[in-house]
C-alpha cells in the first residue's frame, strides 16, 4: 500500500476514534480510552445463512449465496459429525481416546487418526513445540476434563507426563507409539481441517462461508459480489465486534484465552491454552490473535502460537513470516501485523 492510501486508511480510521501509528514494517492500530465499537450495522451483510447447527463444542454456520441446497448442509453435517466421532477426547469410544487410553503400548492407528496425528506434530514442529497436542494431561489438570456443551468437569485426571511432542513415536510399520501417562488433544487443528475439507463439499457454488466457532474458510465475492465481511470479536464483550474484516477465498481463525475460562477452587481462574513451556494456562499479555491465511489449519496454528509467544514474541515471528495478524491484548489495544491492515473495513 502506498503514501496516498496509508493517508486514506489513517483518515478513514480517525473518523471512528482510531488511531494507527507505523513501527517499522508492522502497522499499529491502538484504540482510544473511550472509542465505542464498531456498530453492529457496519457489519451486516445481505441474508445468507443456509443452516446452523451444534459440532465440535460450538456452532457451526454455513452461508453462500443465493443459498446452499438441503442435500449439501447434510453432507457437511455428517461430515462434522464423522470428524468429531473419530477425534473427540471428551468421547470415550472415540479412535482418540482409544489411543489415549493405550499411552504406553505400541497400537497401529485407522488411517484418519494417524494423519491428524503427524499433521499435528508437524504443527507442533513448525511452531518450535508451542502448538504441542501433547498437553492433554495439562489441560485436564488445569481442570478441563469435559465438554464445556455438556457442563465442564473440573474433575482431575492423572497423566504423569508433561507436554513434549518429540516423544511421540510415530513406526514405519504404521503403530504409534505414546509414552505412558501422555494424552493427545487434536482440538484446534481437528476443527480447522475439518472446515478446510469442506471445501470439497461446496465445490458447485460460486461464493460460500463455513464458520466453526470463528473458525471460517470464505470462498468466493460473497453474497454483495465484494467480498465476504467477517467481524473480529471483543474478547472482552461476547457478541461486540471491534473490527470488520473484508476477505475472498481465504481463512481466519482466532485463538483466545477469554471464551472457555473457569475458577479452580483454591488456584484462581484458569483457561484452556496451556502453554507446554510451562504446563500451565499462558499468563500471555495478549487476550486474543486473530490471523488470515490459506487454510483454517494453518491460521489456527498461527494464532495460537502468536499468542502464547506474547506481543513481543508475536510481533517478531509474525514479521519474519508474513502473517497478517490481529492482536488484541488485555488493555484492549489493537495491534494489526504485517499486511492484516490491507483487509479492514474502513
Amino acid at each position: 500500500m502506498g503514501r496516498s492510501g496509508d493517508e486514506g486508511r489513517c483518515r478513514a480510521l480517525r473518523e471512528r476514534g482510531i488511531k494507527w501509528q507505523h513501527r517499522g514494517d508492522l502497522k499499529r492500530l491502538i484504540t482510544n480510552e473511550n472509542n465505542p465499537s464498531f456498530p453492529n450495522e457496519s457489519l451486516m451483510i445481505a441474508p445468507s445463512v443456509a443452516s446452523s447447527f451444534p459440532a465440535m463444542g460450538t456452532d457451526v454456520e454455513v452461508l453462500a449465496a443465493p443459498e446452499v441446497r438441503d442435500d449439501s448442509i447434510k453432507r457437511i453435517r455428517s461430515w462434522f459429525e464423522w470428524v468429531e466421532a473419530r477425534l473427540s477426547r471428551f468421547r470415550p469410544d472415540s479412535d482418540l481416546s482409544r489411543m489415549n487410553a493405550q499411552a504406553g503400548a505400541a497400537v497401529v492407528l485407522p488411517p484418519f487418526l494417524r494423519e491428524m496425528l503427524a499433521i499435528s506434530l508437524r504443527a507442533a514442529d513448525a511452531t518450535g513445540g508451542l502448538v504441542d497436542p501433547t498437553t492433554l494431561g495439562r489441560l485436564e489438570e488445569a481442570g478441563y476434563a469435559d465438554s464445556f456443551a455438556n457442563g465442564r468437569s473440573t474433575t482431575r485426571i492423572g497423566r504423569s507426563q508433561g507436554p513434549d511432542y518429540r516423544k511421540v513415536r510415530m513406526l514405519d510399520d504404521g503403530q504409534v507409539v505414546l509414552p505412558a501417562g501422555m494424552g493427545i488433544d487434536l482440538g484446534g487443528i481437528a476443527k480447522g481441517w475439518t472446515v478446510d475439507r469442506t471445501a470439497d463439499l461446496l465445490g458447485d457454488y460460486e461464493t460460500w462461508l463455513v464458520n466453526a466457532g470463528g473458525d471460517l474458510l470464505a470462498s468466493g465475492s460473497g453474497p454483495e459480489g465484494k467480498g465476504w465481511i467477517v467481524g473480529v470479536e471483543d474478547p472482552f464483550s461476547p457478541g461486540v465486534d471491534v473490527l470488520a474484516l473484508r476477505v475472498r477465498d481465504m481463512a481466519v481463525a482466532t485463538s483466545s484465552v477469554m471464551k472457555r475460562r473457569w475458577a479452580m477452587p483454591t488456584e484462581g481462574e484458569a483457561h484452556h491454552l496451556i502453554d507446554p513451556r510451562t504446563g500451565r494456562p499462558s499468563e500471555s499479555d495478549i487476550a486474543s490473535v486473530t490471523v488470515l491465511g490459506r487454510s483454517v489449519v494453518i491460521a489456527e496454528v498461527e494464532a495460537k502460537a502468536l499468542l502464547l509467544l506474547g506481543s513481543t514474541g508475536a510481533r517478531r515471528r509474525a514479521e519474519r513470516l508474513d502473517i497478517p495478524a490481529i492482536l488484541i491484548d488485555h488493555s484492549g489495544r489493537i495491534t494489526l501485523l504485517g499486511r492484516a491492515v490491507d483487509y479492514v473495513v474502513t
